[in-house]
């Protein structure tokens, strides 16, 4: 319902934004290289959104799954 694309880049460790219109995306969570910490995500494969706006993100090599409020 909003227009936005969130792309998992596994292999950068990263969860992308790309806003209707963007010609950039821009990285809303990882980036830094992988890690563990809440800040860190570590080669994520997928992406999930609930009925509240919550997005939820597979973080495969850290066995976790993490949520994020998106506002």
């Amino acid at each position: 319902g909003s227009d936005n694309v969130y792309v998992v880049d596994q292999f950068n460790h990263r969860l992308m934004l790309w806003e209707k219109r963007a010609t950039e995306g821009k990285v809303i969570v990882g980036g830094r290289g992988w890690g563990s910490d809440d800040t860190h995500l570590s080669h994520p494969q997928g992406l999930f959104f609930d009925w509240e706006g919550n997005l939820y993100i597979s973080d495969t090599w850290n066995h976790r799954v993490e949520r994020f409020s998106i506002i």
